[in-house]
């Protein structure tokens, strides 16, 4: 696991993952765990190259609006 260090113009994809790394991993049950993995996978479907520099509310109503496309009942 290689931690880099956090600034704006990092992916909010990187920054999931490595988010999940230091704060989940070996704390949380296998299961959990799958399920982050699953909202890694989606992140970078859906917002593969967003940057924490442009994540704001509307991108992220954005992006729940993409995933909510694929999960609708």
């Amino acid at each position: 696991m290689v931690i880099n260090t956090i600034n704006e113009e990092m992916s909010f994809c990187e920054y999931y993952s490595q988010w999940v790394d230091v704060y989940k991993e070996g704390a949380i049950r296998e299961v959990t765990m799958k399920k982050y993995k699953l909202t890694q996978a989606w992140l970078r479907k859906l917002i593969p190259d967003l940057k924490l520099s442009e994540f704001d509310r509307v991108s992220y109503q954005k992006l729940i609006n993409g995933y909510a496309e694929h999960h609708e009942h």
